[in-house]
């Protein structure tokens, strides 16, 4: 398995890994986006979101264009329980408007969507539920231009407290999910969802089966933080 993940991230139980910086993930051109866990879960640049070198390398996803990093559906993605990436808003939504930064649905408006969005003023992480969000912090936690290091977690199971939203290495909202996501195979787009996609950049997306710990998240957020400065 290559070892191309950064210095001191967590490695163990990760489902996908795709990182723009690392040539080994994408070599600056072109549509293919290897996945770096050896797991074959490799992204496809639809709409041609622009590879640029900022932070060593993201992918820039233009407002309203559908630029978007695809990754075909498959069963595993039903039980991940963390999902993690770097990203870069140009603009911060409007309290009315909506942004998808990820999103592995059919449907958002489903009780058992996996997506992060930035709607109707809150950042919100969803699992077993639709794009109100298992957890939510407000949207001026956000600054545009600046990088952001965001995880959603689950344990698995429904419940209260059972999701966790991180924000820059630290735990900002725990909230209820309703339902498991076990119906479909949607495909994982980064960027992009039923919200539209992200005016701003992307990079760093991993998936893991496995629930973060805190000092997991923390650690990963440590390792690239000088990257993202």
């Amino acid at each position: 398995m290559p070892s191309h993940y950064g210095p001191k991230t967590t490695t163990d139980s990760l489902i996908v890994r795709l990182d723009p910086a690392d040539k080994n993930s994408y070599p600056g051109s072109g549509t293919l986006v290897t996945d770096l866990t050896g797991n074959g879960h490799h992204g496809q640049l639809t709409t041609a979101p622009t590879f640029s070198t900022l932070a060593g390398g993201c992918f820039d996803h233009g407002a309203d264009t559908g630029q978007v990093v695809r990754i075909d559906g498959n069963v595993v993605f039903r039980s991940a329980k963390s999902w993690e990436i770097w990203f870069n808003p140009d603009t911060i939504p409007a309290s009315s408007t909506f942004d998808s930064i990820f999103q592995c649905s059919q449907n958002w408006n489903g009780t058992t969507g996996i997506s992060m969005q930035m709607i109707y003023g809150n950042l919100t992480w969803s699992w077993g539920s639709s794009w109100g969000g298992t957890c939510s912090i407000s949207l001026s936690n956000l600054t545009a231009g600046s990088w952001h290091h965001a995880v959603g977690t689950t344990d698995g199971t429904t419940g209260t407290d059972k999701g966790k939203l991180y924000l820059n290495g630290v735990l900002r909202d725990t909230g209820t999910s309703s339902a498991i996501p076990n119906t479909y195979n949607p495909n994982v787009k980064i960027g992009d969802g039923n919200g539209g996609n992200i005016d701003g950049k992307t990079s760093c997306f991993s998936v893991y089966s496995k629930e973060l710990s805190a000092d997991e998240v923390y650690a990963n957020y440590i390792a690239l933080k000088s990257r993202f400065e």
